[in-house]
């Protein structure tokens, strides 16, 4: 199956090469002082990609080193889990990097701020509703789809789960620092994340086995998050107060379900939580009619801005 893989690749890529005009391999024009510019920035990226090398595969190395090998499937299955949230998550910066480098360019800050001060919040909130049902459907949904002796897949992916409530904090700031050209910082901040998740595997996997490496992952991006945003508190005036509201609502559910053995009680505490997150956000205004002003400036996907618009008419 991989070598049939490898060659298919091959083949695809060599194909699209052939096929490609003379224009794909000559630029247009060359301009040296652009080109430097683009390395420039480019070049700091290698760290963030050998960052993510050891975030996807040092808890495996690890784990398959102090554990039984059977924990390495229980742990890669909730681990992929993660991995494929995460990749819709990446989609973000599709969206909002455009509008945040057009921001910086036309220097309007003033938008850029309000952008942050709202939005963020808002996308943050969004996504930790929908994670907090997703993590009672794996209780489930785990054992259902590939059988009991994986239940306890579930509970590690519950706590990668808090781990995905930092990670919407990240890509979200990831298009603030490209906007402003902060990406030299940032991919610092990374690596040594990466470094700080390795010496945290090294800890607690001995210690607490395969629950160590969701613990030191979920840590790690923790410690992004406060870089991230520790920096962007000093460019622009940003409150933290909300988003650390309702993740902490969002953890409290989760924790709950980690703890509940009964299925009946977990459906009580998610409901329970869920209530509290809409009425919070409700009474904290995290959502305003008067925020449809900030969404229609910007070149929004038709559907996304709608979206947006109406869940501002509604929830606010």
């Amino acid at each position: 199956m991989l070598w049939c893989y490898i060659v298919a690749s091959l083949a695809c890529r060599i194909y699209f090469l052939i096929s490609a005009s003379h224009n794909f391999y000559i630029p247009f024009r060359l301009n040296l002082s652009l080109s430097k510019k683009l390395l420039r920035f480019s070049y700091p990226l290698l760290l963030v990609s050998f960052g993510g090398f050891i975030f996807s595969w040092v808890d495996i190395a690890i784990i398959k080193h102090f554990s039984p090998f059977r924990e390495v499937g229980i742990y890669s299955l909730a681990y992929t889990g993660f991995g494929a949230l995460e990749a819709i998550l990446f989609l973000m910066p599709t969206v909002l990097t455009p509008i945040l480098v057009s921001l910086a360019f036309q220097k309007r800050d003033n938008l850029t701020d309000r952008f942050i001060q709202r939005v963020i919040p808002q996308i943050s909130h969004l996504w930790g509703f929908l994670f907090m049902f997703l993590g009672l459907i794996s209780l489930w949904g785990i054992p259902l789809a590939f059988g009991p002796s994986f239940s306890e897949s579930a509970h590690v992916f519950l706590v990668l789960l808090i781990c995905l409530n930092f990670a919407v904090l990240n890509v979200l700031g990831v298009s603030i620092f490209v906007g402003y050209d902060m990406v030299s910082r940032m991919v610092m901040i990374n690596f040594a994340a990466s470094i700080c998740n390795f010496v945290l595997d090294l800890v607690l996997v001995p210690w607490i086995g395969i629950m160590g490496a969701a613990v030191a992952t979920t840590f790690s991006y923790c410690f992004i998050t406060a870089l991230y945003y520790g920096l962007i508190k000093r460019r622009f005036k940003f409150v933290f107060t909300k988003v650390l509201l309702f993740m902490g609502i969002t953890c409290f559910q989760i924790m709950g379900l980690l703890l509940s053995k009964d299925w009946h009680l977990s459906i009580v505490i998610t409901l329970i939580a869920a209530g509290i997150y809409i009425l919070g956000g409700r009474s904290l205004g995290v959502f305003r009619r008067e925020d449809k002003g900030i969404y229609a400036p910007l070149e929004l996907p038709g559907f996304l801005k709608k979206t947006l618009i109406r869940i501002c008419d509604c929830y606010g």
